[in-house]
């Protein structure tokens, strides 16, 4: 895989028009806040290129076909590799980090370094910004104070120094739970090409194997796990529906998510290959609490 070009200037008209975005573009507080929650509201998180055994390419003249010209989202280095370039090209302080997720892991557990994240300096303040963590990311920058939890319009959260590294944390109803630890040790973006072929391509990555897609609504926030379409509303009631075919799950993945999928007819293929595994874990649900499903790259 080639390396990232880091002389490409992405069309920034363009991206402000897909996000419906007016506002002011001074590297300020109030713009960084607006951009990262229109961004999760209008490209979603998903994974269709690795499912499809596709090519996931991070350079930003692909970045910029894909996730600003087509109706496709993307994974993690996708999403934050592009919002990276459009923060810096808007005059903020941006450092492209990397963590290790905890979603579903032990809290000692050691994790591949494998999802990307980025640290914001602002009026002197820094943030952890991120928008590519599928179904938990954070929808407004995250104040790296180990003692504050913020509120979000979608969530609670807060991010914990421990032993010399930062936890983020989300409260899902119940308790705080793990999403993932990482320290500030600055990346460039040739260092994610050997995590992004891996997550892409290897039989172990899970992103090989399911369908996974997200995205945040005015009053909630939208998910599927293989057949099963989730809408979390923020007063704590969920609707779930199984979706039974690969025709259902193609139409809802353009209707509720807008994404068009690139390949119908191997996404067919390999859905009704996958299909009866799936059904082992849907269960469907009807206006009721559940917990977060984890979906972070």
């Amino acid at each position: 895989m080639k390396t990232p070009p880091t002389d490409y200037k992405v069309d920034l008209n363009a991206y402000f028009a897909k996000l419906g975005y007016t506002g002011s573009r001074d590297p300020s507080l109030e713009t960084l806040a607006a951009l990262q929650l229109l961004h999760q509201k209008t490209i979603s998180f998903e994974n269709l290129d690795p499912f499809l055994n596709r090519p996931v390419a991070i350079d930003l003249p692909s970045l910029e076909h894909k996730l600003i010209f087509s109706e496709r989202g993307g994974y993690c280095y996708e999403q934050n590799l592009l919002f990276a370039h459009v923060l810096h090209r808007l005059g903020f302080t941006v450092s492209n980090l990397l963590a290790r997720v905890l979603w579903g892991a032990d809290d000692n557990a050691i994790t591949p370094r494998s999802h990307m994240l980025l640290h914001v300096r602002l009026e002197h303040r820094p943030y952890i910004v991120d928008v590519g963590f599928g179904g938990n990311c954070i929808p407004a920058p995250m104040v790296m104070n180990r003692e504050t939890v913020q509120q979000t319009s979608h969530g609670a959260y807060r991010c914990l120094l421990i032993d010399g590294e930062y936890w983020l944390q989300v409260y899902t109803g119940s308790v705080w739970r793990n999403m993932y630890r990482f320290d500030l040790t600055r990346q460039q973006p040739v260092d994610y090409i050997a995590p992004n072929y891996y997550t892409a391509t290897h039989d172990d990555s899970h992103f090989r194997h399911s369908v996974v897609a997200a995205r945040i609504f005015q009053n909630g926030r939208h998910t599927l796990r293989n057949q099963l379409l989730t809408t979390r509303y923020e007063d704590g009631q969920t609707d779930q529906t199984i979706l039974q075919s690969a025709e259902a799950a193609q139409a809802a993945l353009h209707d509720v998510f807008g994404i068009r999928v690139p390949d119908r007819a191997a996404f067919a293929d390999k859905w009704q290959r996958l299909a009866r595994g799936w059904e082992m874990g849907a269960r469907p649900a009807v206006r009721e609490p559940v917990q977060v499903v984890a979906q972070g790259a």
